[in-house]
């Protein structure tokens, strides 16, 4: 049984000052997701933003999710019309996803995204100890993300405590619970006041999060210059909307050689942290 996570009982319980604070929630798609069977595809993309735009969102997502009669929001389910959505016609799908693109737009949450798209062997054969930080390309995308949260909070007026909720991911959570332990430890993450893995069925933010990493996969590496916006509701909104990046982009995109050249400059010079050996 699947308890649903109430975004006002989670800040009573995590944050210092209970409603000052950001709820970011992640979500990550991996070589398993379909995306390319030649090159490692990665995605880690989200939402963040203050308590009250969350609950106002949770509350209208509900509402949608009840008008067409499913439970929770899967995209893969949704785009496959099966399971929940296995009655669903063509229009209706449509029309379901063009709402909740909506709903996300007008939240006001700000989103984030990083992607990685080539061969990691190549950047592990270059650099043969990133393996011990950086087993998988998740890892680069889950400090990245973190590192553009704390670098919001911190450009705010008042800089505010963070969560993070992530999707539950198997082999990854574990690495990615250590990393920020460690940082933790070292006060390199001050912001970071909780790190959370759960299920999206019991976080509706965690299904917000899927239909932007779902879509933002699809949409780079398919290449924007290939792909229809019309197929991706919630891209075509979010291209027009003020983030953190600049207004027509919607993410970092990485490849091996743009990684290769980061771990090169004499500013990211690999330090591995003595928990993670």
């Amino acid at each position: 049984m699947n308890i649903e996570i109430d975004v006002r009982e989670l800040a009573q319980a995590v944050l210092p000052h209970r409603d000052e604070g950001m709820l970011a929630m992640l979500w990550g798609y991996f070589d398993e997701s379909g995306m390319n069977n030649q090159r490692d595809s990665t995605v880690v993309a989200g939402f963040f933003g203050p308590m009250q735009c969350w609950s106002d969102l949770q509350r209208e997502w509900k509402r949608e999710l009840s008008r067409v009669g499913v439970n929770a929001f899967h995209y893969t389910e949704c785009r496959g019309r099966n399971h929940a959505y296995k009655n669903f016609d063509k229009h209706r799908q449509q029309s379901h996803l063009e709402n909740l693109a909506e709903i996300i737009s007008n939240s006001g949450l700000a989103y984030v995204s990083a992607l990685f798209q080539g061969d990691y062997g190549k950047v592990l054969s270059e650099f043969p100890n990133a393996k011990i930080r950086f087993p998988h390309p998740y890892s680069i995308c889950f400090e990245l993300l973190v590192q553009d949260l704390i670098s919001a909070s911190r450009r705010a007026t008042n800089p505010e405590s963070i969560v993070l909720i992530f999707e539950e991911q198997g082999q990854f959570q574990k690495r990615a619970l250590e990393t920020y332990n460690l940082f933790k430890f070292n006060n390199l993450w001050p912001e970071i006041v909780s790190v959370i893995y759960s299920s999206s069925k019991s976080a509706i933010g965690l299904q917000v999060a899927d239909m932007l990493a779902w879509e933002v996969g699809r949409y780079l590496f398919r290449s924007p210059t290939k792909s229809n916006q019309n197929d991706f509701p919630l891209i075509k909104r979010l291209l027009n909307t003020e983030s953190i990046y600049p207004k027509g982009s919607i993410g970092v995109l990485l490849t091996e050689e743009k990684v290769c050249e980061m771990f090169r400059s004499p500013g990211r010079q690999l330090v591995i942290p003595p928990s993670l050996t």
